[in-house]
């Protein structure tokens, strides 16, 4: 039970909304020209940190898979390794 307690702690709080559109802001067609010719860098996710997730699939849960990634035009994601002491105690 204890160990289970972050990943209850990760699934009710980092949840994707199903209507997330309405509270994103209007994009312009410029902006969205724009956007398509930046490579994006993305420096630090702890998604390793959660290896129950599937990064391959759009997730209802987390901020990073590789369909949002592909998405979002990242050309480079950097991931963290996570260290735990003892093992599965995550912060």
């Amino acid at each position: 039970l204890f160990f289970q307690i972050p990943v209850v702690i990760d699934k009710a709080t980092n949840k994707v909304l199903n209507d997330q559109q309405k509270y994103l802001p209007q994009i312009s067609k410029e902006a969205e020209d724009l956007h398509k010719t930046l490579w994006i860098a993305d420096l630090h996710a702890d998604s390793l940190l959660w290896p129950e997730r599937n990064l391959n699939k759009n997730e209802k849960i987390g901020h990073v898979d590789i369909p949002r990634l592909i998405e979002g035009n990242v050309a480079m994601q950097g991931f963290t390794i996570v260290t735990s002491s003892p093992f599965f105690f995550k912060f």
